[in-house]
């Protein structure tokens, strides 16, 4: 009787050990299971991640592009302020050998009053041909004059450069938006996606959400307001542009009614 008791007994710690056994592999599988789907999901984090490294590098270089952009049109805005300082001086030689024919038919004029009261064919042909050469200069003068860009002050530069700057930063912060994009609506759509987006950057979905939304609406905001700005500049210098031009047209035809007095 004693021998089956322990044979019992014996039995009976040997099915506990297969269970125990049983129990401890199952829970192995279960953990290595875990483990692979734990390694699965963090090399998918990995591609999601090293995707939205690409697209940042992308923005950055888009960023160099517009600047290298602008550093085009600050050469050619110099290249076209030189132009003007040659073409001024050119209205400013202009000027000058107009004064001197002014001075000429002036002087023509004294003597040939000095000499007689009455003008003879001749001083008359001259007199033409002065007033005619002062009407030439005053014209080349005029159209010169028309032709010369106008100057851009430095209130017009600064504003253009801060809308060319709100451009770049809204530039800047539509691509966050559209990289934090994927991971919100993985975040809204999927509970798995919630939970390791959350781990990932520590927001709840719905302040991930909100965080677009509002790096959206920061774009939108600063993008209008630099487009509203160029638009500003460019008519203010063509309103620049067109008063020289209407006032030198204006002295020419004062100047040229005087001459025909």
């Amino acid at each position: 009787m004693e021998v089956r008791r322990a044979l019992a007994v014996r039995e009976k710690r040997i099915r506990d050990l297969e269970q125990r056994v049983t129990e401890e592999t199952r829970l192995s599988q279960r953990a290595l299971e875990e483990t692979l789907l734990a390694r699965q999901e963090r090399d998918e984090y990995r591609r999601v991640l090293a995707a939205s490294l690409a697209q940042e590098k992308r923005a950055l270089e888009d960023v160099s592009t517009h600047a290298q952009a602008e550093e085009t049109l600050q050469a050619r805005l110099e290249a076209v302020l030189e132009e003007r300082g040659a073409a001024s001086a050119q209205a400013e030689a202009l000027e000058v050998r107009l004064e001197q024919l002014a001075s000429e038919g002036q002087a023509a004029l004294r003597r040939a009053e000095e000499k007689t009261w009455g003008l003879s064919e001749e001083h008359g042909r001259a007199m033409r041909r002065v007033v005619e050469e002062r009407s030439e200069a005053i014209g080349r003068l005029a159209e010169i004059q028309g032709s010369l860009p106008a100057p851009v002050p430095e209130s017009l530069k600064a504003t253009r450069v801060r809308a060319w700057i709100n451009l770049g930063i809204a530039g800047l912060l539509a691509a966050l938006a559209l990289i934090i994009l994927p991971g919100a609506l993985l975040a809204v759509f999927a509970e798995d996606g919630a939970l390791h987006m959350g781990v990932l950057v520590g927001l709840a979905p719905g302040e991930l959400v909100l965080l677009d939304f509002l790096l959206c609406f920061c774009a939108l905001v600063l993008g209008s307001w630099g487009i509203h700005e160029l638009r500003g500049v460019e008519k203010r210098a063509e309103e620049q542009a067109s008063e020289p031009s209407g006032e030198s047209e204006a002295q020419v035809g004062i100047e040229g009614s005087g001459s025909l007095l």
